[in-house]
Order: C-alpha cells, then structure tokens, then sequence
C-alpha cells in the first residue's frame, strides 16, 4: 500500500527546530535549516513582495530580479537558518553565524541560497525514523 505519511509526512518539531545540512565531508561543515515555507517565512515573503510591489512593477527584468534575490535572501536567513558549523567561511575566512552574514552571504552566493531552500522544502530532510530523535538529527 502506498503510504503518504512515509512519502509526504515530515516530524513538525524538526521542521520547527531545524535540521543539519552537511556542506562538506567535515561535521563542523554544515549549516541548521528549518523547513520551510513555514508560519514565519509565508508572513515575511508576503510582507517583503508588499513594500516592494511598485518597485517591482516599475522596474527592467535585471532590476526585479535582483530585488526579487534579496528579498528571498533576507527572508530565508531570518526565517529558516538556525545556525551553521565552526568551519564555515567565505574565501578561506571563517564566518561566524548571524542573520546579518546569512543575508550577505545568500545575496553573494544566490545559487547557495537556492540549493538550501531547495533542500529545505524536502519533506524528506525532516522525517525521523525509527527511534532517531530532533536531537540526533541536529547533531
């Protein structure tokens, strides 16, 4: 029988928390993700698009497009990103974790950005199985 909870179902309290997303073969190389859309993420996207509906309107394709990339790079740092490892950087420098360097690395690195909601939005990254717990995952 198919099963949509095994195909579609994901545990909340990790979506909620957040999941490690390994950047590298390292463990201290990853970075925390809640899924997402989630409450938060809806509200500032819609909240976001609002304010910069004109500017989005009046705009040349380049220009809404890099509007459009910032406003999902802010968003999706202040609503999904949870934290990152002790050996994540930017051209070999460590970068410690802040909303503030999640926006400007997203924004420097859009295909980044992309290839973590993309991984955020998959159910699959956030079901546990078995007797794994919201702790092990994070770990």
């Amino acid at each position: 029988m198919f099963d949509l909870n095994k195909a579609f179902g994901y545990d909340k309290s990790l979506a909620g928390q957040g999941a490690k997303r390994m950047l590298g073969a390292d463990p201290e190389e990853y970075i925390i993700l809640k899924k997402v859309p989630n409450p938060e993420y809806r509200a500032l996207l819609n909240q976001e698009y609002r304010a910069n509906e004109a500017a989005l309107a009046n705009s040349e394709a380049d220009a809404q497009n890099a509007l459009s990339d910032g406003i999902m790079a802010r968003v999706f740092a202040k609503t999904a990103v949870v934290g990152w490892g002790k050996k994540f950087g930017d051209k070999g420098e460590p970068v410690k974790f802040s909303v503030k360097e999640a926006i400007r690395l997203f924004t420097a690195y859009p295909e980044f950005r992309q290839a973590c909601q993309s991984w955020a939005e998959n159910n699959a990254n956030f079901q546990l199985s078995g007797e794994t717990t919201v702790d092990e995952v994070k770990k």
